[in-house]
């Protein structure tokens, strides 16, 4: 073992003359020292603003080198931008005009279309027009529309919500519906208090018209006449019941028995005769027809 011992101890002697004479050889250098440390603080300092990797840090410069290119190329991309939107002011003007025109053409046609069915409606004597005016321009065009109505001789045409009464407005909506309803069907419409200050023949020439709109939309009507309440497909009783105290409305569906019954209160009142039942079943067989 004393050999051994002795063996590696000359191993490790000449191991640590060897080790001398090679940092001997080495020249040191501070100032590369320097610029290492320094290096390596520069890059931490990156690595904590711009990514936890160093491979962060260069997608980040490559991002900048493009927003920096963007930023340099500024004044050449906004003059692109102000040429589109000076494109985009011509063609909005153009097709702008062109729908104002358009516009101001159907206005007339659909000015009489509109009297026309006020005429058969209980208001012959009402003037009805289509006000166009110049706006600011949207998505809409450059226009202005409203609805103007007169309902009686002598009187100014005045915007139609302002003026009308809830039966006007119902029957110049239905005018309305009823000139737009080949052409723009809506799923629901809804008439209330429609028989204000009409009945007999006005009332059934309304009720037949809110039946043909019934072939496109579903049209739901409050009536109080029978000659308009015969014409739905389907009704419904509404009366007012008192539960625990209160009034509250009951809404109920009629099968054809209820119906012929409720539509003869309706026209005859609280004495309900057989006549008035006959009456009924007539009204409905023609109807049906």
């Amino acid at each position: 073992h004393a050999a051994t011992i002795s063996s590696a101890r000359y191993d490790i002697e000449e191991a640590t003359r060897s080790l001398t004479d090679y940092l001997d050889e080495l020249d040191a250098d501070p100032s590369r020292l320097d610029a290492v440390q320094e290096r390596l603080a520069t890059l931490g300092d990156l690595k904590r603003k711009y990514g936890a990797t160093i491979e962060d840090v260069l997608a980040y410069a490559d991002d900048a080198v493009r927003r920096l290119e963007s930023l340099e190329h500024s004044e050449e991309h906004a003059e692109a931008l102000k040429a589109k939107l000076a494109e985009a002011r011509e063609d909005y003007a153009s097709i702008s005009r062109a729908l104002s025109e358009s516009r101001r053409s159907a206005a007339e046609r659909f000015r009489s279309i509109v009297e026309n069915e006020l005429a058969q409606l209980a208001m012959e004597r009402a003037r009805f027009d289509v006000r166009i005016e110049p706006a600011a321009p949207s998505e809409a065009g450059a226009d202005a529309v409203e609805f103007m109505l007169a309902p009686n001789p002598g009187e100014p045409l005045r915007p139609l919500a302002r003026i009308a009464s809830g039966g006007e407005i119902s029957r110049v909506m239905l005018a309305i519906k009823s000139a737009l309803a080949i052409r723009s069907p809506l799923p629901t419409l809804v008439f209330d208090e429609i028989d204000v200050g009409i009945g007999g023949r006005t009332a059934s020439v309304i009720g037949e018209k809110m039946r043909a709109l019934a072939s496109t939309a579903q049209v739901l009507c409050i009536t109080h006449l029978p000659q308009i309440a015969a014409c739905a497909q389907t009704q419904y009783g509404i009366r007012k019941v008192e539960e625990d105290g209160r009034s509250v409305v009951a809404i109920e569906p009629l099968d054809a028995a209820a119906r012929i019954e409720e539509l003869a209160r309706m026209l005859a009142g609280a004495d309900v005769t057989e006549a008035a039942r006959e009456h009924v079943r007539a009204m409905l067989s023609r109807i049906s027809e």
